[in-house]
């Protein structure tokens, strides 16, 4: 019907346009299209399908401008769910529903939200009955790589990480076998394993086979196309794991961290302004003020120049939790390589003042949690009343097991800290009159 290719031509165009103005502009008409078609033809298929759609665009729209868009991928939800229990054949608009929870997913992650979960499950379902209903549907392999991607940052055991990555293998595996030439299997893969590096390093383990294998296939990603901002993102990300694990083991981290320098000018020449490449430039200065420190060379300079780049991250058009976990982390790294005093106090204050902002976005950033326990055993250390200290010290016990609870991958790394504000704790306490 011609209110339904209208529909279909306002979303298509909605998808490849800029957003602002004009993308407000096609959700409406494609909203309106879907409306005349069902007055016409009540819980038409693929007019719920298209117009479900247009509301995760608007859903975007509104994310971008710092919005709550939850209520319009519900409003996609309660379009899809009822049309593919209708009409339980319906490829596209399976495949579409998934594409609805992964993005509530991802919306609920990086509020703190532990549903997130549920929807990345949802979504891997969806897309296995896509898959299901045709072998040679390449959106289905490759959508369960991209729901993956958003699923390892939850993973709070080896043992399901491994798991994890065994799927992977096989969405990999089909998806290739559909297209070998491929780019977004080869980029979906290589990025699951790169975060799984990054979940072994936090765990204290070696995330060498897990780097080498995304590695590998950023290598493929490279080579079956041109650069995209995902690719570039996880990159800089893998980069600077490697130059963790090289520093962790007492080596120079000088070569990756030239190679981290080329991939961000890469990531910054796609997108100006990106957040997630800004955050990771400031941590990148960590590793080369620790490199520093190791060597006995003086790194204040280089802990300002990463304090300069994190206030840039958290001043970036898209709303980050990491970025701002990123400001306070560097404040609590400055506060501890100075002297007690009013200056100490300020990046003290200053970095708790940051993970205001974090909370704000993510009560339950297990790695915010962490940095706010340092923060406060840092000032228990210099508190002079003893009462105030032992609270202080409590209080940064506390936030330092809530952080932990929250991603025991952390606990390898920071087991000493919380047990030395429990000691402080402790010492502090009113001891029991002798007899």
């Amino acid at each position: 019907s011609g209110p339904l290719k209208k529909e279909f031509a306002a979303m298509i165009t909605m998808s490849v346009i800029s957003v602002g103005l004009s993308s407000n502009e096609r959700v409406r008409d494609c909203l309106a299209a879907a409306e005349q078609v069902f007055a016409k033809q009540p819980g038409h298929p693929y007019a719920s399908d298209a117009a479900s759609t247009c509301y995760v665009g608007a859903a975007e729209i509104a994310r971008q401008h710092g919005e709550d868009p939850q209520h319009l991928l519900h409003k996609a939800l309660q379009l899809m769910e009822p049309t593919i229990q209708r009409h339980s054949h319906f490829l596209w608009g399976i495949n579409d529903l998934g594409i609805v929870y992964l993005t509530l997913g991802n919306y609920l992650q990086q509020h703190g939200n532990a549903a997130s979960r549920d929807m990345f499950k949802k979504a891997l379902l969806c897309f296995s009955s896509s898959a299901e209903l045709d072998n040679t549907y390449l959106s289905a392999p490759n959508n369960s790589l991209t729901a993956l991607v958003s699923l390892v940052p939850d993973i709070q055991k080896e043992e399901e990480l491994q798991g994890v990555l065994k799927q992977a293998d096989r969405y990999f595996a089909a998806c290739t076998e559909i297209n070998n030439k491929e780019q977004q299997c080869y980029n979906n893969y290589f990025q699951i394993y790169a975060r799984a590096a990054q979940r072994t390093l936090l765990a204290g383990q070696n995330p060498q086979p897990r780097l080498q294998r995304a590695l590998q296939h950023l290598e493929m990603t490279h080579q079956l196309g041109s650069k995209m901002i995902d690719s570039e993102q996880h990159a800089a990300m893998m980069h600077l794991l490697q130059t963790r694990d090289l520093l962790r083991r007492k080596f120079s981290p000088a070569a990756p961290l030239a190679q981290l320098d080329a991939v961000l000018a890469d990531c910054f020449a796609l997108a100006p302004e990106d957040v997630m490449c800004r955050t990771l430039a400031a941590q990148a200065l960590w590793v080369r003020a620790d490199w520093q420190a190791a060597q006995q060379l003086p790194f204040g300079q280089t802990l300002t120049a990463a304090l300069v780049k994190a206030r840039l991250a958290v001043g970036s058009p898209e709303v980050s939790p990491d970025a701002w976990q990123t400001l306070a982390e560097t404040q609590l790294r400055i506060a501890q390589s100075t002297q007690a005093g009013k200056a100490r106090t300020l990046h003290i204050n200053d970095g708790l003042a940051a993970l205001q902002k974090l909370f704000s976005i993510n009560p339950n950033h297990a790695l915010g949690l962490i940095t706010q326990g340092q923060l406060l055993l840092l000032r228990a250390q210099g508190e002079q009343v003893p009462s105030q200290k032992r609270q202080l010290a409590a209080d940064a016990a506390a936030s330092l097991e809530r952080g932990l609870q929250r991603d025991p991958f952390l606990r390898p790394a920071f087991s000493a800290v919380l047990a030395e504000a429990q000691a402080l704790v402790l010492r502090g306490s009113p001891q029991p009159p002798s007899r």
